[in-house]
């Protein structure tokens, strides 16, 4: 069951490649598939970084970053972690407001 958990994810990311974050979750949502509850943390990367939880928070945080509709994400390594959840290492890239 734990690697179709890990394909499922990565046909998620697969479908959405290239997109904007916006994009990728607002399909994602759309397709059904993360769950409400879907867990989006950032916690290790960034001091007091956030923990979001469900899509609404996820949509809040994109949208208020100064780069968000530029946000894109490009998925290197898949991890089954257990029954109910994988890990996505993520490659994040984002160009500021006064970028040319």
């Amino acid at each position: 069951m734990s690697e179709e958990n890990v394909e499922f994810v990565r046909r998620a990311f697969t479908e959405f490649a290239g997109e904007s974050a916006q994009t990728v979750i607002e399909g994602i949502v759309n397709a059904g598939l993360a769950a409400p509850d879907a867990e989006f943390d950032f916690s290790a990367m960034y001091p007091d970084g956030p923990i979001l939880r469900g899509h609404e928070a996820w949509r809040r945080f994109i949208d208020g970053l100064p780069w968000g509709s530029s946000l894109s994400g490009e998925p290197e390594r898949f991890f089954d972690i257990d029954e109910e959840r994988v890990l996505v290492f993520v490659r994040i890239t984002a160009e500021g407001e006064g970028s040319p």
